[in-house]
């Protein structure tokens, strides 16, 4: 045995390298996908989220996630009026996003739940234990479709049984 010392920093140089050459194998098989295709076209539209996020704000809408009665398959929204009335006859569509995987992000509409004024369930296409993002569009029955409110909601965890 020559030197110990040259034999204990070469161990240590090559754990280091091969750690180091593990993680970049293991990163760059998962890149995470937080560019939109059509990011252009959503910037243009942006002000009109904006306008929306205002007109909703104006009416003063509550949302409340039911999270012990959420599962991994449906999500329950209780949704009211600045007095704390319930919201009814709302018609809106979820949107479901997963920023480590965009195959996962969906859109699903607005179920009343019967019996219970103002809770709406969202069902889950695709179920996946992780952190969601779930962006809601809401609109009273009288306004016209291409005006909803937008309310966003944020992050929510979801885990799969």
């Amino acid at each position: 045995m020559r030197n110990p010392i040259i034999w204990l920093i070469g161990g240590i140089i090559a754990t280091v390298l091969a750690v180091n050459f593990g993680l970049v194998l293991v990163s760059s098989g998962a890149a995470p996908k937080l560019v939109t295709p059509d990011y252009y076209e959503q910037g243009i539209a942006y002000q009109s989220v904006i306008d929306a996020r205002a007109r909703a704000a104006a009416l003063g809408w509550r949302v409340k996630l039911d999270d012990a009665r959420s599962s991994a398959g449906r999500v329950l929204v209780t949704l009211t009026e600045r007095s704390g009335a319930p919201l009814t006859r709302l018609r809106g569509q979820a949107e479901l996003y997963r920023v480590d995987n965009p195959a996962l992000d969906q859109a699903a509409p607005l179920e009343p739940v019967a019996g219970e004024p103002g809770v709406y369930a969202v069902r889950i296409a695709r179920p996946a234990r992780g952190l969601w993002s779930i962006r809601l569009a809401l609109a009273p029955p009288e306004s016209p479709a291409n005006s909803p409110y937008s309310l966003s909601l944020p992050p929510i965890r979801f885990v799969s049984p």
